[in-house]
């Protein structure tokens, strides 16, 4: 997989906490380690570990994307869980 590439400029608005929740269930429900999304993304895992955490509140368009597709999903379809994750705790 093309390795996405780290910054700490961010061209993604701030991720809300929805995304990261999102993301993380779906890396446990699929019984992924954090170590192999971060080799499928070239992400590191201390990288994937902070999103999780929300540690790393803003991240680039292509590693948020790159995360959902190494989970099987696409971005729009994360987008959507989170906005209805989000739309259930208001």
């Amino acid at each position: 997989m093309k390795r996405l590439k780290e910054s700490s400029g961010s061209i993604f608005p701030p991720v809300t906490p929805h995304v990261f929740k999102i993301l993380r269930n779906r890396r446990r429900a699929l019984k992924l380690s954090q170590q192999f999304v971060a080799d499928k993304t070239g992400l590191s895992r201390t990288t994937i570990c902070e999103m999780e955490q929300g540690k790393r509140p803003r991240m680039s368009m292509a590693e948020v994307e790159g995360i959902a597709n190494c989970l099987g999903m696409t971005l729009h379809t994360l987008l959507a869980l989170a906005d209805q994750d989000r739309l259930r705790r208001v």
